[in-house]
């Protein structure tokens, strides 16, 4: 069987897993730069493991190295369709080995921080899962490429099949329970945060005694840890 027609059928599920990826670093980039406040704040989008000035030049080359892989899927030719006996041998094992390891960390995330059970911090576990799938999808394209007849038998690829779309379903549940989840707990925190009010006046009566001051230009101010911030002028007349 030519390269080609044992690619491209694997090339929609590349591109939609690069979408996800993709998706997330965009989330990520909204929240740390443009303070957008509809998605969870930056601490959720972070594993703890780099500063994010080297964490977003990362995600960007590996959204550069998925996207050549999945041009050649798409393409049917290519460094990464060629059939390689290397990629046979590590990629599906590194895949498992990946997810695995984000299965392990779900586990003893929750056990060992119970206040974020379930769905605490998990927006990093669930994009490596769709990195991890993405590895063993590619690896089983060359395993694939050195199976007696050129594929798999027809009872491993359901199973393989199968397998690969209740993964990608249970990570893409995984990834928006836990922005979800971040988001309340974000919005909990900020309603239970102390609040703290003061009152100011308006710069062109600083210094002016307080019987010639005109009512409105005393202002209240209340804010809450510094993000949510509410002025209030007393009615006119008031003192």
């Amino acid at each position: 069987m030519e390269d080609a027609d044992r690619s491209r059928p694997y090339a929609p599920w590349l591109w939609s897993l690069l979408a996800l990826f993709a998706l997330r670093v965009l989330g990520q980039v909204l929240v740390a730069f443009a303070g957008v406040r509809f998605l969870p704040p930056t601490e959720q989008w972070m594993s703890g493991l780099l500063p994010y000035r080297w964490l977003l030049p990362s995600q960007l080359l590996i959204l550069v190295l998925l996207g050549k892989v999945a041009a050649d899927f798409s393409r049917g030719r290519g460094l990464f369709v060629a059939p390689r006996r290397s990629f046979a041998r590590v990629a599906p094992g590194l895949g498992w080995l990946y997810l695995g390891s984000m299965v392990v960390r779900y586990v003893a995330s929750m056990s060992i921080h119970p206040e974020r059970r379930w769905f605490g911090q998990t927006i990093p576990i669930a994009f490596h899962c769709v990195l991890a799938t993405f590895v063993i999808l590619f690896g089983r394209y060359h395993r694939e490429a050195f199976a007696p007849g050129g594929r798999a038998p027809l009872r491993v690829r359901k199973v393989a099949r199968a397998a690969g779309g209740l993964l990608l379903l249970v990570t893409l549940l995984l990834g928006v329970a836990g922005c979800t989840a971040a988001r309340r707990r974000h919005r909990a925190a900020m309603l239970n945060a102390p609040c703290t009010v003061s009152s100011e006046l308006l710069g062109s009566w600083r210094g002016q005694p307080w019987t010639q001051l005109d009512p409105g230009s005393f202002h209240y101010r209340f804010e809450c840890n510094s993000r949510y911030v509410l002025s209030a002028q007393p009615p006119k007349g008031a003192r």
